[in-house]
């Protein structure tokens, strides 16, 4: 099968969070299963950076990187006249168009084109259709609505994705396609001595990094040799984090690293006692899936919408959605072994048994292949 993926970014660009992750996971995973895999995508790595016009590929993936323009610095806004008309010309060349799709210009534009060639088209929404507004709703009705009803299907990540979808278009083809990732080989081996809690993430507000400080805070009062690092590139939070850091007087005990290449953020889980991922609202966070796949004890709140498969396989720990109570959380693990090991143990199972790529690439091959109107 012939597979096209667009996508707003794509790797190396970290910006883009989890979806970029998902993308790249699926093209790994497919051309390993026989199928001719390329992705489109925009030149744009952070908005003050662009890709290497002569680069082709990404780590065995074929990408065509298109000059594009942001006109604001936020995902929104990013526009590629290069990619359009490349679409018109060669996007009937594919068996399948598979658009991680938001209300967005890049991936709104590229179904237009797609749907209007009758290519069977794929929309994957990780959530992004959630968010509600004037805005939003008039973005819907004029575009979004009509693209959702014609799409040969739309993945969604779990139920709660699911009503929201059949909100805005009752007649959508929806299909449930978690996300999933690898089974690491190397596998998370305790606080060895020392305790370290890390967040990774975009610095987004709605990804809270700054009650993820106060958390900190709070537990820096008590436990002299606790130190917390927050990996990931500026979402907009970065100079609030800054202040917060220097107001509570937390200067050499949290450390903003900014973004940092894989091998080294294999290390950074491998290193750490506690993941924490203080957000909201949550979809189905690949950052979770990735220190869980590791082992690592991990604490998130109880908006997360997996909440109830991980209180059932016991994989993490929900925690109220406060400073206070996510300290709690991170100071029963901090303060028992047991119960990070035990954490350990469940999520690492919970991965294997329910989340692993082949598995979710798998029914993804089975979506690609139905026809209109099969069950």
């Amino acid at each position: 099968m012939k597979i096209l993926i667009i996508t707003t970014l794509y790797k190396p660009s970290t910006a883009y969070g989890g979806p970029v992750t998902v993308a790249h996971d699926h093209a790994l995973e497919l051309i390993s299963r026989g199928h001719s895999v390329e992705v489109a995508t925009s030149d744009i790595l952070d908005f003050d950076t662009k890709v290497d016009n002569n680069q082709s590929e990404y780590q065995g993936v074929r990408v065509r990187y298109f000059p594009s323009i942001a006109f604001r610095r936020n995902f929104p806004y990013v526009y590629s006249l290069a990619l359009n008309k490349w679409l018109e010309r060669n996007v009937s060349n594919y068996d399948v168009v598979h658009i991680h799709y938001a209300r967005e210009l890049i991936p709104i534009l590229a179904a237009k084109i797609s749907l209007s060639k009758g290519v069977k088209t794929i929309l994957q929404t990780h959530g992004m259709l959630n968010r509600r507004g004037i805005l939003h709703t008039v973005i819907d009705s004029l575009q979004v609505s009509k693209q959702l009803k014609r799409a040969h299907a739309v993945a969604v990540l779990q139920e709660i994705e699911k009503g929201t979808i059949e909100c805005i278009q009752p007649k959508a083809k929806i299909e449930i396609i978690p996300n999933g990732i690898r089974i690491k080989n190397k596998i998370w081996a305790g606080k060895n001595g020392h305790e370290r809690v890390i967040f990774v993430s975009r610095l987004h507000p709605r990804k809270r990094v700054v009650e993820f400080i106060k958390m900190a805070s709070i537990l820096a009062r008590k436990r002299n040799r606790c130190e917390f690092r927050i990996i990931g590139p500026d979402g907009g939070d970065k100079t609030r984090a800054e202040a917060t850091i220097s107001a509570l007087g937390l200067q050499g005990r949290v450390t903003i690293t900014g973004s940092v290449p894989a091998d080294d953020l294999e290390r950074e889980f491998l290193k750490t006692s506690v993941f924490v991922l203080p957000s909201v609202n949550e979809p189905f966070p690949m950052v979770v899936l990735e220190a869980l796949s590791y082992g690592v004890p991990t604490v998130v709140t109880s908006s997360i919408h997996i909440r109830e498969i991980l209180k059932k396989s016991n994989a993490a720990i929900v925690s109220e959605e406060d400073a206070s109570s996510l300290a709690d959380a991170v100071a029963s693990i901090l303060d028992s072994p047991r119960v990070a090991e035990e954490l350990s143990m469940a999520s690492r199972h919970f991965i294997s048994s329910s989340l692993t790529i082949e598995a979710v690439v798998e029914n993804l091959e089975k979506v690609y292949g139905r026809e209109h109107g099969e069950s």
